[in-house]
């Protein structure tokens, strides 16, 4: 997320390309069922190697070509629990995170430094997807940080963060 929470840019997908955020993501998503819109879904195709994506939509008809279709979380965590598992990792969108942060024990957030909106109009602005407040959602510690600066391969400097719920 940019420095304002924002997740996306005004055409959707990620705003952004940083190439260690990619690594890190499928680090910590191997082998892992990830819940995911529909849109989010469709957007990160060719992403998905070992993890089995759980897409949350209600399109009855919606196939999920490697991974499953689910209509709730509780849906999906039950399938994570018949795996034999007992982590579910939640990869977006907007709405996905904001239907599911509160039942979260740990974040694992990339904060980017940058500003998405910039340039933008206050309309257009305002509409830009962002990631829930955790504050919002109760108490959190940071548990681990990692910072890098911005590098040939990166034009922004990022910071890789971990939170759990106190």
């Amino acid at each position: 997320m940019d420095r304002h929470r924002v997740i996306g840019g005004p055409d959707g997908g990620i705003p952004w390309h940083l190439p260690d955020d990619v690594a890190h993501f499928r680090a910590a998503a191997k082998g892992r069922h990830l819940l995911l819109g529909r849109r989010t879904f469709e957007e990160m195709q060719g992403w998905f190697t070992d993890q089995i994506p759980l897409v949350l939509t209600r399109q009855e008809e919606y196939r999920v070509p490697g991974g499953v279709r689910v209509s709730d979380v509780t849906e999906a965590i039950a399938r994570v629990v018949s795996a034999g598992q007992n982590l579910l990792l939640v990869a977006g969108g907007a709405t996905v995170f904001a239907a599911t942060i509160a039942m979260a024990d740990r974040l694992l957030l990339t904060l980017v430094d940058t500003d998405v909106s910039e340039g933008l109009s206050s309309v257009q602005s305002d509409s830009l997807p962002r990631f829930p407040d955790p504050a919002a959602f109760g108490d959190w510690r940071e548990t681990s940080r990692i910072e890098r600066p911005e590098d040939e391969r990166h034009v922004y400097a990022r910071t890789f963060l971990e939170l759990t719920r106190c």
